[in-house]
């Protein structure tokens, strides 16, 4: 009896795939070279790979404005790939006239502000020098009444003896009428009298001048005492500060529509990397220029943290990536500097899909290195390298952390069956000895 052909088929596939589980399996249980190479082996240290960046030492600086303003034009030097100079200005923004006019209208308000306080404390000097000549005034005034009090006291006593006089007068005429005429006598009467109606009068004169005097007196100085209160005032409290005040907020907002280079006089160029805003465009979010300072190039690793144990600082690398120029197919050296502190997630993306993609990583920071036999040499190179970095700000890289026992990487490759000449090295490798990471930063440290 002949089978049925849905079983013969699923006969057939059954075995096909027993076929490729077994084939699975055989490539599972025989690593790769490629593996080994990556991973090494557990009598030295792995070799460690991983993605990288190139970037300026200083960071790519964002130039921002406030949104909503818009680029009223550029500089003529504000090109992508062209410097400017540290400080210098790079654009004007729309706002930029009619603040600049707002401040010429508060100047000319200080100024005149600055003028009116000069006036008004002018006369208010002037009110104390017044009430300074009435105090003086009304202080001599006392003096004369003084000196008046003297005379009157003489007055009171002339007064005191005509009446005395009299009085005798009258006396030596009830006993002898012949000793004094009655005219003698009213004479004397008379004079009596005005002796006593003169003290009388310059008494009361006397008191209403002291009177009057002393409130004099007492009204200049309290003139005196309020011209110097708005002396003091006016020059405590200066209305024209309040202008001048508004004049400097007015003159930070003009310099809020301009937009300058950072840094100070002496500081290096920078060179303009983009432009995300032309003139006549609202600015966004965005920064309206990147810019850096790409005289010095370094590059930043990701590196696993499961890989941190196989990284230390001045330890050698080599970044490669196929946008290099040929001079530098084989790779640039360079050398750890610094080991970050904190663990994140990959910025960079592994073209490779089979990746992992939930792993944390460390930046790793590297200056490049070349190694010459002589100092002129490395200089040469190292301006080459940089040139070359700096005409790829960003580019993704990859970096290869030499091991730090290159005697037990070339162990490890030879127990692979790779010769020592096959072990490839960049083309500015050192001829010298292998690497001793200690040794090294010593080296530096000296330097």
């Amino acid at each position: 009896m002949p089978l049925p052909k849905t079983y013969l088929r699923l006969t057939l596939s059954g075995c096909l795939l027993a076929i490729a589980g077994l084939t699975l399996v055989g490539c599972r249980d025989k690593p790769s070279s490629s593996a080994q190479n990556v991973r090494g082996t557990t009598s030295g240290p792995r070799r460690v790979v991983a993605l990288g960046r190139l970037q300026p030492a200083g960071g790519v600086i964002s130039i921002s404005a406030i949104p909503g303003e818009r680029i009223e034009s550029y500089a003529m030097h504000v090109v992508e790939g062209g410097q400017v100079a540290a400080g210098s200005k790079l654009a004007v923004l729309s706002s930029y006239t009619l603040r600049s006019k707002q401040v010429e209208a508060l100047e000319k308000k200080y100024d005149l502000a600055q003028k009116q306080q000069k006036y008004e404390k002018g006369g208010a000097q002037l009110q104390v020098y017044q009430a300074t000549a009435a105090v003086a005034e009304a202080t001599a005034k006392i003096a004369e009444i003084n000196s008046q009090k003297n005379k009157l006291s003489g007055l009171g006593e002339a007064a005191a003896i005509a009446t005395e006089d009299v009085q005798r007068l009258a006396q030596l005429q009830r006993q002898d009428p012949e000793l004094v005429t009655p005219h003698e006598l009213r004479r004397k009467e008379n004079e009596a009298a005005r002796a006593r109606n003169e003290h009388r009068s310059l008494k009361d004169s006397l008191l209403a001048a002291e009177t009057a005097a002393t409130v004099a007196l007492e009204t200049a100085v309290a003139s005196k005492a309020l011209a110097e209160s708005n002396v003091s005032q006016l020059t405590d409290i200066d209305q024209s500060e309040v202008v001048r005040l508004e004049l400097e907020v007015a003159q930070q907002t003009v310099q809020q529509s301009e937009l300058y280079a950072p840094g100070a006089e002496n500081d290096p160029p920078l060179t303009i990397l983009k432009k995300f805003v032309e003139p006549g465009e609202f600015i966004t979010q965005l920064p309206v220029l990147q810019a850096a300072d790409l005289s010095t190039m370094v590059c930043i690793a990701e590196v696993y943290e499961g890989d941190l144990t196989q990284i230390k600082e001045c330890q050698e690398v080599v970044i490669t990536s196929s946008a290099f120029d040929s001079k530098f197919a084989s790779g640039i050296r360079g050398k750890v500097v610094h080991i970050g502190s904190m663990i994140g997630n990959p910025e960079l993306t592994n073209r490779n899909p089979l990746a992992p993609s939930d792993r944390s990583v460390v930046e790793v920071r590297i200056e490049f290195d070349p190694k010459r036999d002589t100092e002129e040499e490395r200089e040469k190179r190292l301006i080459a390298v940089t040139k070359e970095a700096a005409a790829r700000v960003g580019l993704q890289v990859t970096v290869e952390f030499i091991p730090v026992d290159k005697k037990a990487q070339k162990s490890n490759q030879q127990a692979q069956g790779k010769s020592e000449a096959e072990v490839e090295e960049p083309a500015d490798a050192p001829a010298e000895s292998p690497l001793d990471v200690d040794t090294e930063c010593e080296k530096i440290t000296a330097k």
